[in-house]
């Protein structure tokens, strides 16, 4: 990475640890986090609607055909210039790793193993958004890839990811592999 900018980007599926892995970066890194999605929030209530996942897919899909595929990440990035660690959080499509990556960024996509993720939810009580373990997976596999670039697709993004954390084990394990990888980005 750049000496003069360090941007990192984080994805990967639902309660697959990204918020963990991000808040620990920030914390202990000194990175200024920005979320994606909070970008695409403002811009829908700047429109007068409310921010509900309905509202999240349609206008980012608007949005992205009208300012382009990796808009998020462009505006974030550029209401941010002042900010020497940049860590952007919420990269759904390809478009946006492009313009992370052109920007000298790196991508770490952060993951487990489904059933363990399906628990996580469970027990944060934030399953509210599935009626069942299958619909949870059946709106992760739609999610996952599109032929339309505006579109979320996951599995293209974390093909993308220049690292890989897999998030299968305690939180302490968690943040000692994002240590071990952050130090290493920044050559400490």
């Amino acid at each position: 990475m750049s000496s003069k900018k360090n941007i990192i980007g984080i994805s990967g599926p639902f309660a697959g640890g990204k918020d963990t892995v991000a808040e620990y970066i920030e914390s202990n890194f000194g990175f200024k986090n920005i979320s994606t999605s909070e970008v695409l929030r403002s811009k829908i209530r700047e429109k007068g609607l409310e921010p509900n996942r309905e509202n999240m897919n349609k206008y980012g899909i608007k949005f992205r055909r009208q300012l382009g595929a990796g808009f998020l990440v462009k505006e974030a990035l550029e209401s941010n210039m002042d900010s020497e660690k940049i860590l952007l959080t919420g990269l759904r499509s390809p478009a946006e790793v492009d313009v992370l990556h052109d920007s000298g960024g790196k991508l770490i996509e952060v993951t487990a193993d489904p059933k363990l993720r399906w628990e996580r939810l469970l027990e944060r009580g934030r399953a509210g958004d599935f009626a069942s373990f299958e619909e949870f997976l059946e709106l992760e596999d739609r999610e996952s890839s599109s032929s339309d670039p505006n579109s979320p697709s996951t599995k293209e993004v974390a093909d993308k990811a220049d690292y890989l954390i897999y998030n299968n084990s305690s939180i302490d394990e968690l943040k000692k592999e994002t240590d071990k990888l952050i130090k290493n980005l920044l050559g400490e």
